[in-house]
């Protein structure tokens, strides 16, 4: 019987898993990340995207833009954390705030 403690919000639990019923075990590919705070990741991400030009070379002053967030059951991505850093960063390539629209 194979036992793991599982978390649900501020609440700890154990769950015991017959080994018959336990196909693979999966665990994630260590990474190592430079030393920021969230704030710094997140600038660090929009200016340097993967496989994409930097935001401020991809909007321009005049243009719209939609933001679209996950709804309050996905709290863990925190909207509230990041969105305030993307309309910074997209007011300072000169999109106004009349021009962002959010969907969630």
């Amino acid at each position: 019987m194979s036992r793991e403690n599982m978390k649900y919000g501020t609440e700890e639990f154990e769950v015991k898993i017959s080994e018959k019923f336990i196909a693979a075990e999966l665990e994630s590919n260590p990474v190592e990340l430079v030393k920021r705070t969230t704030e710094e990741h997140i600038h660090y991400a929009l200016s340097n995207p993967i496989a994409s030009p930097p935001l401020s070379k991809v909007v321009h002053p005049g243009e719209s833009v939609c933001i679209v967030i996950s709804d309050v059951t996905r709290r863990w991505q925190s909207p509230e954390t990041y969105i305030p850093i993307l309309i910074e960063e997209l007011n300072n390539c000169g999109i106004r705030d009349e021009d962002i629209l959010s969907v969630c």
